[in-house]
């Protein structure tokens, strides 16, 4: 009963933490993940900064998150539709 809004929740999570640089940089400095190293790089080289390169590391950035979403948004949209659904 509970997995379809478990699923959902799950799903939506892992694209978060994906995207999460904070607590990497907080808790973590030792293992610097994609989202975390391009904003360090934005920051240590705030007035040469190689912007093809920077946004090429952006648009990689995106794509785990954006191909979750797009092999699961049925999934998502279907529970998402069921949890507003009365009675």
């Amino acid at each position: 009963l509970a997995w379809p809004c478990l699923s959902s929740l799950l799903i939506l999570m892992l694209i978060e933490g994906w995207n999460d640089y904070a607590m990497v940089l907080y808790y973590m400095p030792k293992y610097v993940t994609v989202p975390t190293g391009l904003y360090l790089y934005s920051e240590t080289a705030k007035f040469n900064i190689n912007y093809p390169v920077y946004f090429a590391g952006i648009i990689l950035m995106c794509i785990p998150s954006v191909l979750l979403y797009v092999f699961t948004q049925s999934k998502i949209l279907n529970n998402v539709a069921m949890g507003g659904i009365k009675g």
